[in-house]
């Protein structure tokens, strides 16, 4: 797992890993994390966990350059990069120096989020990456003493509504739970916390449609 947000890295807090972090490294070569099974490179490893970046385009190109060549990655299965939102010079960078399978657009239900979503997607498809599918974030809430009760907050069908305008796939849907919320806060994954329930099974879902269309697209 590849923090590329510059300004706004959380990765590593997701795991339950703070702040700087003492990274081993070799002839500038530097070995990422690793919990959960899971390689992990952010960099908020590299810096004070209050300490804003103010850092120009250049810079974010060359910052993920570096995490990408000089990370000693190994053998992986695959390499997911998580990206800021918008259309800036990380994507741009991205798509310059490394071929990719393609890019997964995530989205919440309403209009505006869709809108902001469509126009990463267009950039995409300008870059000659393919859309491997669409997923739909906060796609209703579940109430915790009421786990059989769906409430759609942010309205239904945008995450579909923008699938269909890329000709991609609903990868899935993915409720709003005050587990995801507890998990993200102590730092251990709700899907490794727990291996069934709602959440568990859409990414289950979200994961072998995934596997699919990367097979499609190879």
């Amino acid at each position: 797992m590849l923090d590329a947000d510059i300004y706004g890295p959380s990765i590593g807090k997701l795991f339950g890993i703070n702040g700087r972090v003492a990274l081993k490294s070799e002839e500038d070569k530097i070995w990422p994390l690793e919990k959960y099974g899971i390689k992990i490179i952010s960099f908020s490893f590299l810096v004070d966990e209050n300490q804003p970046v103010v850092w120009r385009g250049p810079m974010l190109g060359k910052a993920i350059e570096q995490f990408l060549y000089d990370i000693v990655w190994g053998e992986l299965d695959y390499l997911l990069i998580d990206l800021p939102p918008g259309t800036g010079d990380v994507q741009l960078s991205l798509a310059q120096l490394i071929d990719l399978n393609g890019a997964v657009i995530v989205t919440t239900p309403q209009g505006v989020a869709t809108l902001d979503a469509s126009k990463a997607g267009a950039m995409f498809n300008q870059v000659k990456i393919p859309i491997l599918g669409v997923v739909e974030n906060m796609s209703y809430f579940i109430p915790p003493d009421m786990p059989d009760k769906r409430y759609s907050i942010f309205g239904e069908g945008g995450g579909q509504k923008l699938a269909d305008s890329f000709k991609a796939p609903l990868l899935g849907k993915i409720p709003m739970t005050m587990d995801i919320m507890q998990s993200g806060e102590t730092g251990d994954p709700i899907v490794h916390a727990q291996k069934s329930g709602a959440v568990a099974s859409a990414y289950s879902e979200i994961f072998a449609k995934l596997e699919t269309e990367i097979a499609n697209w190879e």
